[in-house]
């Protein structure tokens, strides 16, 4: 069968990192099509999750994400040409638990994912970095949890012990907070800044040296809309999640419902 996909949703990406990797997952499509198999991708970022979404509608796989948590950020997806209904197991994700030598330490999300770079891993294999009850929580693919296993002994200078995952490990919650913000406009400049707590100029100067990304994409236009379940990030600022859009206020300006992460280190 001559399957092509459309490429014209390349046309999305100007950055040609994200243009090649996109490219990647169409020739992905094209193959479980093709030879009616069953292929699981890399962990994706937001912003590939949501536009792959929108390339798979025109197509005949069926496909399930999975990315080791219930509300995971990253995830794989499982695409399978054969018409069977893909399943968790089949994205081939493990959960790996750093649990730290001094028990008050905790283990920061951006240390664990440079340590783990650190190993040579890509970041395609490794999705969310979640803090549990007795240290970090990570998600890779299971072909790698062996050579995690034996090779990952530190995070920085706080020596670990890595263990597969035990539930009784809990996983704590999302660190963050949630709030209440109104904007004039639903314009990325104006949410950002109310979000961030820092000027519209500063903001707009923000977007302008590409510090700031919207789906882990970086924009540059500073009066892009956005929407419900955005990601919004600005160097050294932080990073927040649209939750969704209230009512406008009687003035008519834009009322959202805002979380802000918070790293725990």
């Amino acid at each position: 069968m001559n399957v092509k996909i459309d490429r014209n949703f390349l046309n999305f990406w100007t950055e040609k990192d994200k243009r090649i990797e996109a490219a990647h997952l169409m020739d992905i499509c094209e193959n479980a099509i093709e030879d009616e198999e069953r292929i699981v991708t890399p962990f994706l970022s937001s912003a590939l999750v949501l536009w792959f979404k929108n390339v798979l509608m025109g197509t005949s796989l069926s496909y399930l994400t999975w990315g080791g948590f219930e509300d995971a950020e990253r995830v794989r997806f499982v695409l399978d040409g054969s018409g069977r209904e893909p399943s968790q197991e089949h994205a081939q994700v493990s959960l790996i638990q750093a649990i730290p030598h001094h028990k008050d330490t905790v283990l920061g999300h951006r240390d664990v994912l440079g340590s783990l770079i650190g190993l040579g891993l890509e970041r395609e294999v490794i999705g969310d970095i979640r803090q549990g009850e007795k240290g970090s929580i990570v998600a890779i693919t299971s072909q790698l949890g062996d050579y995690i296993l034996n090779n990952w002994d530190s995070v920085g200078r706080e020596s670990i012990k890595v263990l597969d995952f035990d539930s009784a490990n809990c996983i704590l919650p999302i660190s963050g907070e949630e709030k209440r913000i109104v904007t004039a406009s639903a314009r990325l400049d104006g949410v950002a800044a109310t979000g961030f707590g820092v000027s519209r100029s500063a903001m707009q100067e923000y977007i302008r040296q590409g510090k700031v990304k919207r789906n882990d994409g970086i924009t540059l236009k500073p009066d892009i809309e956005v929407r419900a379940e955005d990601i919004i990030s600005c160097r050294n600022k932080g990073r927040l999640r649209i939750l969704e859009e209230d009512s406008k206020t009687r003035k008519g300006r834009y009322a959202w419902r805002i979380f802000i992460y918070k790293d725990n280190k």
